[in-house]
């Protein structure tokens, strides 16, 4: 629908149309309404056709602009050009009987068919039409009146003015359900333009709306959920107590909203976990519940893998050191290959002089010059030299290559997502790669040795989560050494790792040269986010997580014996399970998948 000024907002004249075929009339009119000539008010005898023997004083002048037709053709016309100016009459007097042509009946219903929203007197002298039957032809009653002539010229004005207010009420009526309706699409296509599923339920919990969102989500259509029960389509985990019916009245004896973790029930019978955000509107007296429901799969995929996100974050925090670590051996790997490609380059002006004394020699043409050339690239190319500086190139190329190789598989082994279901796992190649990973931490300040007994079979265990335990205990150790190396200024620390079967488990004991663990610290150990580090470099996690890794996932222990100024010793102990298979030197590389 096209924009409209109403004439009150625009402080333009209002625009009424006279229609009777005698031109004394429209004069008459013209003197009632418009009254911007005080002499043309003289023209308004006692006898006039229109306003009979009751002519007052001037009255006061209206904003109106008339405008007139003498025909009931000429006025369809008249209406046509007013709708394409965007400048519409208000409102019509009409005359019934315009002889020759159409009648005031007639040109009514016509002039509606035009513009419904004009506002129609019938100005007529004669009984010949009630109002049963004018109301029988004419479909727009609600906008009609009859005045039977003469009629004071009180009545016209205020005719006038109450069916203009009419038209300017009924006007801003309409602008304003016209924005309502614009708010309501416009609220509606935000929503449905939302990542979230929208809809809405009465207070029965039967759905009302159901936005376009929801129809992904769900796979129903508007048509097929439209009165559907909220229990057909959301529904509490199989293993929660609660329901939506008790919920639903919860929150309409509150008035308030709640999130909640709900599954919901698509149309093809598949079931996806999803977060509902549920409140309770009462909207003058009717109760409405409104619901945005988002798919939270991703989310609970994520929440299985915070694990293995925790342990990524301890790795995180080794990333300089591990980079380090790499960039050592690859610099002498780098060095050692451009030394070959410049040896290469020696060995074959070299294997030239030579190919050109064999030429010779077979030809039986070797000269002194030939040979002095040869003995010459020889000697600039320092083949002594060569032959054994070459093998030593290759040798620290492979040592360079073999200590990346073991620092990428030690990486891997961390950074493999966790499994959920424990597997036969090899701990001490999982704990050599904990010593790999973590050694920018610890060889500044400490030496690691390692005591691994032999014996040691498969440990059933999250290889993952036991990873992340062992990091955790060989940084902790590396820390404390290193607040004793900095104090002191002396010789490296000690972290001794060892392992042993003790009956039906296995016992790892991760030991330190540190300052010890003080007696007011010990019981909040194992506590999240507790910390005697510095700022920046414990989060007061690691011992909390392992912790729950250890007793929580894997039922078994993890203690601590500790002397201040002497150090501290970690003991992990997990369940073995016996396992038909020997432990295998490869393990590291079935953990990379």
């Amino acid at each position: 629908m096209p924009h409209r000024l109403t004439h009150a907002a625009s402080r333009l004249p209002h625009r009424v149309l006279i229609i009777d075929d005698n031109p004394a009339i429209h004069e008459d009119y013209r003197n009632v309404l418009c009254a911007h000539d005080t002499n043309s008010l003289e023209l308004v005898s006692k006898k006039s056709l229109l306003l009979g023997d009751g002519l007052a004083d001037q009255p006061s002048a209206l904003n109106i602009e008339l405008v007139s037709a003498f025909q009931g053709e000429e006025a369809l016309e008249l209406v046509r050009q007013s709708i394409a100016a965007a400048a519409p009459f208000m409102l019509a007097f009409v005359d019934v009987r315009m002889p020759p042509g159409i009648d005031g009946i007639e040109t009514i219903s016509r002039l509606w068919e035009i513009d419904p929203r004009v506002q129609i007197v019938i100005c007529t002298a004669f009984s010949g039409h009630s109002w049963e039957e004018t109301n029988r032809n004419l479909t727009n009653s609600d906008k009609l009146l009859i005045l039977r002539k003469p009629f004071d010229i009180a009545v016209v004005r205020q005719m006038a003015c109450s069916l203009i207010a009419k038209y300017e009420l009924a006007e801003r009526v309409e602008t304003h359900i016209a924005e309502m309706a614009r708010e309501a699409e416009y609220t509606r296509a935000i929503i449905n333009s939302s990542n979230e599923a929208y809809f809405e339920a009465d207070s029965g919990g039967r759905i009302i709306y159901w936005g376009a969102k929801a129809e992904a989500l769900f796979g129903w259509n508007a048509t097929e959920v439209i009165g559907k029960p909220l229990e057909q389509l959301l529904k509490y985990n199989a293993s929660s107590l609660d329901n939506l019916c008790d919920l639903l009245a919860d929150l309409a004896a509150n008035n308030s909203g709640q999130r909640r973790e709900l599954i919901a029930i698509r149309r093809d019978g598949r079931e996806l976990p999803v977060e509902a955000s549920i409140s309770s509107l009462n909207l003058d007296g009717v109760r409405i519940f409104n619901a945005f429901v988002h798919d939270i799969t991703s989310r609970q995929k994520l929440q299985t893998q915070l694990g293995h996100a925790q342990k990524m974050e301890a790795v995180g925090h080794l990333a300089a050191g591990i980079a380090h670590e790499i960039n050592t051996p690859t610099q002498y790997v780098g060095d050692n290959t451009r030394f070959l490609l410049d040896a290469f380059k020696d060995f074959s002006e070299v294997l030239v002089k030579y190919d050109a004394l064999l030429k010779a020699a077979i030809e039986g043409e070797v000269t002194q010059e030939i040979i002095s050339e040869t003995s010459a690239a020889i000697t600039k190319a320092d083949i002594g030299y060569l032959l054994e500086e070459v093998p030593n190139a290759i040798n620290q190329s492979l040592e360079g290559v073999g200590r990346i190789a073991t620092i990428v598989r030690a990486m891997k082994a961390f950074s493999h997502p966790g499994q959920k279901e424990k597997v036969d796992t090899d701990i001490h190649q999982a704990i050599d790669s904990a010593v790999t990973i973590t050694r920018n931490e610890w060889k500044y300040v400490a030496e690691v040795e390692t005591d691994f007994d032999p014996k040691m079979p498969l440990v059933s265990c999250q290889a993952g989560d036991v990873n992340q335990v062992f990091l955790n205990l060989i940084v902790n150790a590396a820390h404390a050494i290193g607040d004793v190396v900095d104090a002191s200024g002396g010789e490296l620390g000690k972290i001794k790792i060892s392992t042993r079967v003790d009956g039906d488990f296995a016992e790892f004991r991760f030991s330190d040269s540190g300052t010890g663990i003080a007696e007011e610290h010990r019981t909040k150990l194992y506590d999240a986010f507790f910390t005697t580090k510095q700022v920046g470099k414990g989060t007061g996690q690691g011992l909390a997580i392992a912790h729950s890794i250890i007793v929580e996932g894997h039922g078994g222990t993890i203690d601590f014996e500790t002397e201040v100024g002497k150090g501290t010793a970690f003991i992990v102990r997990l369940p073995l399970h016996q396992v038909s298979h020997e432990r295998s030197v490869d393990l590291a590389d079935t953990m990379i998948g």
